[in-house]
């Protein structure tokens, strides 16, 4: 994957799965930890017409199974509507290529669910409900986002053994699609590091940021970096932060602007890289 031998990646996935699918009916409930390994290997891919293929095998097998109405449904389903946040070019090349909305099919389906399974526990009702607002933040509609969690708020209020669940989803911002800018100034810029690099030194630069309600980063300014300099990385950490997106905080079921958060970032350079030092604020 990190020098985008995409092809061989692929045959190797397939040759995995078949190995892991070996004397096991491709039908019974068995073969679904192989087809869930399978899907996050073709979204990792980029492959999402593949993954959603598979995801709907394993809702198909699921329902065979359990019956239509199985709380086994609802995580395939969820993840199912959650690959339509992705597009494949080739898939706008279709008479009717796949849309966003089309994933609100599958979230209206896994509610449906859990609100007529008498084995619903209220976690698996509200994890479900919020999964369906944060789509909504995911695909820019955030006012439908909006009443749903406001819904959430109040069912989690009507006990208080659900306040500390409220608390960790709602009164806090939560990520929902996180961000990776660069470790490196030279080289492979995703490269994982645990510690530094032989012959490299480390560099850690503070950004301060609001996230809106839409669930957006906003109003981005450099807090300090050490040691000074690297203008064109601050831009690149600046520019990333800007990809965040958050499930926004609520109080008393609306939400709210949250102000002041802070990220930091490592990455590592060598002597030669360092720049004079300069006050730059991004905003």
């Amino acid at each position: 994957m990190s020098v985008s031998q995409r092809k061989d990646v692929a045959n190797i996935h397939r040759r995995i799965y078949y190995l892991q699918a070996r004397n096991i009916d491709p039908e019974s409930m068995d073969i679904i930890p192989a087809l869930k390994t399978k899907a996050s290997w073709e979204h990792q891919l980029k492959r999402y017409d593949n993954e959603r293929r598979t995801w709907k095998k394993i809702i198909n097998i699921t329902q065979k199974q359990k019956g239509k109405d199985s709380l086994e449904l609802i995580d395939p389903l969820l993840e199912l509507g959650k690959s339509y946040l992705f597009l494949e070019f080739r898939s706008l090349a279709y008479g009717d290529p796949p849309s966003i909305r089309t994933g609100d099919n599958f979230y209206r389906r896994a509610i449906r669910i859990v609100e007529k399974n008498p084995e619903a526990t209220w976690m698996t009702i509200s994890n479900t409900k919020l999964a369906y607002g944060d789509y909504f933040i995911m695909s820019d509609r955030s006012s439908k986002a909006h009443r749903i969690y406001h819904d959430v708020w109040n069912y989690l209020s009507e006990d208080e053994s659900r306040f500390k669940n409220r608390a960790e989803n709602l009164e806090k911002v939560v990520v929902l699609y996180d961000i990776s800018p660069p470790n490196m100034l030279r080289g492979d810029p995703n490269v994982a590091i645990n510690k530094s690099p032989e012959g490299y030194k480390k560099a850690t630069a503070v950004f301060e940021y609001t996230v809106s309600i839409r669930g957006l980063a906003r109003n981005i300014t450099l807090i300090e970096i050490s040691p000074p300099g690297f203008e064109d990385m601050q831009k690149t950490i600046a520019r990333e932060i800007t990809n965040f997106v958050y499930r926004p905080r609520l109080e008393n079921g609306n939400p709210v602007v949250t102000e002041k958060l802070l990220y930091s970032h490592d990455f590592y350079y060598l002597e030669d890289d360092l720049l004079l030092p300069e006050d730059i604020n991004v905003q």
